[in-house]
This record gives structure tokens, C-alpha cells and sequence, in this order.
């Protein structure tokens, strides 16, 4: 499956150089072009509109689980919408998203859920049963989570840490416990992934993003995963 996005990047000159936090970007862009198609799947697509109201409505819903800023997220998905609106919606809530491969093994997904201690856990429909033995952590379904939201539901503006991760991302090889790959601070545009060894010093590294329109298509990788931002 592709996940096509439509994304506009940071420094764009009308406008969207001001946002510092990975939601205000993307309510930036909704706001400059709230019509145009955002993100697509094989089941539709989405506007920049679209995906703010969806993004508010997921952040509420979080909040209701009691998802607060420096909180972990895991979301386990293919590549569809609901992980994009899951991704600014935590981002929303000063939460860190830590998306894994649906194609993750089993002892991998018990490691990774035990070393970020998450909030709750979020699966895909039919896999809620065989992932809460591996967990204490609440698990939820995504058919559920989407059946649960509140159209036009909103969060309040609270404050949130600029330099706290947004997303954390592990990798992981065919045996070896996955180690917490790389992490992204709200303001990040790009994520990209990286072997990097328990404990060690994050590196954090600034790049200059062109100011138009980009397309980028994401393909599911085995034991990672990697969203836009």
C-alpha cells in the first residue's frame, strides 16, 4: 500500500516559517490551502481541512484517555489516514507518537511498548486480542478509536515544551531487541530513521527545507516506520 502526502514545507513565505510546533504547520497550511488534497490512501483522501478537524477530534479523544504533554503514544497501523491524524493529534496533546510496523514480530512490539511506556496503544481492527497479553498498557482498536470521535471536538491551546520529542522511532533486525532509533522535536519537519544505540546522546540536526510543495510516498518498512511530518 502507498500512503500519498501532499505536504507544504517549512519555510514557505506565506507563512508557514512561523509554525513551531508540528501542528501549527500543518493549521499554517490548512489555512493557505484548506481545499487541497492533504493526504490519500487506498481508501480516499483527505483535504488540509479534512485532516485538521480529524486531528482535533483525535487529540480530544486522547485527552479523554489522559494523554498530557510528555506522554507516549504507540500506534501500530498501516500506512492510512488515521496514522497522519494520529501523528498531529499527538503532537496536539505534547505527546510523542511512536509508530510501529504492522508487520513488527510480537517480541519486538512487547519490547518496544515496555521501554516507552506508553499512554495507551493503538491497533489495527482484529488485532486488539493478541496484542494486550504482551501489555498492561490499555489497547485500542483504530475501527473504535475513529467510532469514538466527536465531529467538530477540539483540545485547548496548552503549553508544550518546543524541544520535547514528537516522534520516538525504533528499528529493529531479524533477532536483537529494536533500539529507540531516533526522536524529532515538534518542530521538525522530516523524521528520518537511524540505528542508534540505547543511552547514547540523540543528535540533533537542522536542515534547510525548500519553500514549495513536495509529494512524498511512503511504503510500509519491515520492523520501522516512518510517517510525514
Amino acid at each position: 500500500m502507498t500512503l500519498t502526502v501532499e505536504n507544504a514545507v517549512a519555510g514557505h513565505p506565506d507563512g508557514t516559517a512561523a509554525a513551531k510546533l508540528l501542528h501549527e504547520l500543518l493549521d499554517t497550511t490548512a489555512a493557505l490551502r484548506p481545499q487541497h488534497v492533504a493526504v490519500r490512501d487506498s481508501k480516499g483522501s483527505w483535504t488540509w481541512q479534512d485532516l485538521v478537524a480529524q486531528s482535533h477530534a483525535a487529540a480530544a479523544w486522547l485527552r479523554a484517555q489522559g494523554v498530557r504533554p510528555g506522554d507516549r503514544v504507540v500506534v501500530r497501523l498501516p500506512n492510512v489516514r488515521e496514522t497522519v491524524a494520529m501523528l498531529y493529534a499527538a503532537s496536539r496533546c505534547g505527546a510523542a507518537l511512536v509508530p510501529i510496523s504492522a508487520e513488527m514480530k510480537d517480541f519486538h512490539l512487547k519490547a518496544v511498548i515496555a521501554n516507552c511506556e506508553p499512554r495507551l496503544v493503538v491497533v489495527v481492527d482484529g488485532a486488539g486480542d493478541k496484542v494486550r497479553p504482551l501489555t498492561g498498557f490499555p489497547v485500542h482498536e483504530i475501527g473504535t478509536v475513529w467510532g469514538e470521535l466527536t465531529d467538530g471536538a477540539s483540545v485547548p491551546a496548552e503549553a508544550h515544551d518546543p524541544a520535547s520529542p514528537a516522534v520516538l522511532i525504533y528499528t529493529s533486525g531479524s533477532t536483537a531487541t529494536p533500539p529507540r532509533a531516533s526522536s524529532a522535536p515538534p518542530r521538525a519537519n522530516v523524521v528520518r530513521r537511524r540505528r542508534h544505540q540505547p543511552g547514547a546522546r540523540l543528535p540533533q540536526r537542522r536542515r534547510r527545507l525548500r519553500a514549495r510543495p513536495a509529494l512524498l510516498r511512503l511504503r510500509p518498512l519491515p520492523g520501522t516506520a516512518v510517517l510525514p511530518g
